[in-house]
């Protein structure tokens, strides 16, 4: 997979997602979720959400936006499945070029501002 094949939106959004996996939450707990608008765009947003044993949902706990889709999707979740399906060598040589160049990678004290203020903190959690 080459970058130029992976979108603005979908590059910042595997960036957002590795940069909460680099802070120890786990992959199951971390979703990218495109919402659709009244206009047709899809917002991205990259959700952090708890699993708890009592419940049946997961809670969501935060969510950062990635970016905005003009209309269809299909490519972009495309897109996704064909990395996510990439060998994990290739997808962290992939996220290693692209994070320097990301809004998260470039402004990574804001993720962690926000992680904090929503009292989210998963150096504090404790380990099963």
């Amino acid at each position: 997979m080459n970058l130029s094949e992976i979108p603005p939106v979908i590059r910042e959004a595997l960036c957002i997602f590795s940069a909460l996996r680099g802070l120890d939450f786990p992959s199951d707990d971390i979703n990218i979720i495109f919402q659709q608008l009244k206009d047709g765009s899809h917002d991205v947003h990259v959700q952090l959400s708890k699993n708890y044993p009592s419940k049946l949902k997961p809670k969501a706990l935060i969510a950062f936006r990635a970016g905005t889709i003009e209309g269809d999707t299909r490519e972009h979740h495309d897109v996704l499945i064909r990395f996510c399906g990439l060998p994990d060598e290739l997808r962290e040589s992939i996220i290693e070029r692209l994070y320097p160049e990301s809004n998260v990678g470039s402004n990574h004290l804001k993720l962690l501002t926000s992680l904090m203020s929503h009292g989210v903190m998963p150096w504090m959690e404790k380990k099963s």
